[in-house]
């Protein structure tokens, strides 16, 4: 299924909103139902792991990572918007 590896991309890529049109595309020929738009925020609220070590830089680094991709969610969970309909 193409949405698994649309997910695998919002989840290794460095820059998450550059996978932002993508995800506008895809939602715009496939028409997901309700189950599948929460089982992708779900997936997707999984964060990644992040490695801390002694390189401050480094740790820097993979914090700021993982704050863009918290703040990219918040963009994709507004496309996904889920009718409570």
């Amino acid at each position: 299924m193409p949405y698994y590896d649309l997910i695998d991309i919002f989840q290794n890529h460095d820059e998450l909103y550059d996978s932002l049109p993508l995800l506008e595309y895809y939602l715009k020929e496939v028409k997901l139902l309700k189950e599948e738009k929460i089982l992708m925020q779900c997936i997707l609220s999984i964060v990644p792991q992040v490695q801390l070590n002694l390189q401050e830089e480094v740790n820097i680094y993979q914090m700021s990572k993982l704050i863009c991709y918290l703040d990219g969610l918040q963009e994709i969970f507004k496309k996904l918007m889920i009718d409570e309909k």
